[in-house]
């Protein structure tokens, strides 16, 4: 698993990130009540009974929208039941037959941003999220893709991906 983390393509905070989930090190409010950091496990977002990892993930409807708007592997029903170490494991390494050659870096980003959305509301205490999460995503996704290809280039002699109209797609599909 630890090899597949740090392999993954794209920004050091998302393989982190990653990293920290698979790990059980990120801070949910479970977490600070077990700690005694915090007197109240619900999910800021959406008031359920207690955020652990999965919910702050998968489970909370908020994680939900913005996985259905991502699309890809989210969109099959096994994508929010299996165990939360082999989901990590499998959408890291791209091992799902749904998942295109991109899918590791879209997945880690938006698994980065789902966690940095979720930090505003509890330490910022902003609830504030784009309006349009898919066009946010995309714009992160070609930059980063961008970031990465011409890091292959440089290194490998590999060309770009194919991530040409993405963000027109999003407003015509999503807006």
């Amino acid at each position: 698993m630890m090899r597949v983390i740090w392999r993954l393509p794209g920004p050091q905070r998302s393989r982190m990130f990653i990293w920290l989930a698979a790990h059980g090190r990120i801070l949910t409010n479970a977490c600070r009540v077990n700690r005694h950091m915090g007197d109240d496990p619900s999910c800021p977002r959406c008031s359920s009974s207690e955020e652990d990892l999965d919910h702050l993930l998968r489970s909370c409807p908020t994680s939900r929208f913005i996985w259905n708007q991502v699309g890809g592997p989210a969109r099959i029903s096994s994508f929010f039941e299996i165990p939360l170490i082999e989901w990590l494991e499998s959408n890291a390494s791209n091992s799902s037959p749904q998942a295109h050659s991109d899918w590791a870096l879209e997945f880690s980003i938006t698994c980065w941003w789902i966690g940095k959305w979720r930090n505003n509301v509890v330490c910022v205490r902003s609830a504030e999220m784009p309006n349009n999460v898919y066009e946010c995503l995309c714009k992160q996704f070609i930059s980063t893709k961008r970031a990465v290809d011409k890091y292959s280039i440089v290194r490998h002699g590999q060309g770009l991906g194919s991530w040409e109209g993405v963000i027109r797609g999003a407003r015509s599909n999503h807006g």
